[in-house]
């Protein structure tokens, strides 16, 4: 008989009839774990990005399994071919690659008030209806200085 284990950590009720029961259940808890066997759990795919840096290094590595993560590698190849270096792609289309050390940021999200953020979205509409700044345009707007061009 194949081995069974447990995917949801945390104590359960004697009701619940698993080991470690006889605890009170979780008050989130409200319904009974996932068993599965060892060959299911390893079958299961693990979409993560994880990135490795050493000191000393000029690169970083990227391991990039979640579809956000493989797109952004794979534009970053396009756009700097000489700068990123792609290691390996797997079958199921995750990757390892390697990218400059200075390309590595950790960027907080700004706390923004809702007054602030409405007043940006007034400026963004504003700016959106003149014509200076259309979402998605690939063209270089022209400046306008006041001087007619002749």
């Amino acid at each position: 008989m194949e081995a069974r284990h447990v995917l949801q950590a945390g104590r359960y009720g004697p009701e619940s009839g698993l080991a470690g029961g006889g605890g009170p259940l979780h008050p989130y808890q409200h319904r009974p774990p996932l068993l599965c066997s060892l060959r299911e759990v390893s079958a299961m795919p693990l979409l993560e990005t994880c990135t490795d840096h050493v000191r000393g290094e000029a690169f970083f590595t990227i391991t990039a399994a979640e579809t956000w993560s493989i797109a952004m590698v794979k534009r970053l190849k396009a756009k700097y071919p000489e700068e990123v270096e792609i290691r390996i792609t797997n079958p199921d289309g995750s990757m390892v690659a390697r990218l400059p050390f200075a390309w590595m940021r950790i960027v907080p999200k700004k706390a923004i008030s809702e007054e602030h953020r409405a007043k940006l979205a007034d400026v963004l509409s504003r700016s959106r209806a003149t014509g200076g700044n259309t979402p998605n345009s690939g063209e270089q707007a022209t400046l306008h200085t006041g001087i007619p061009q002749a």
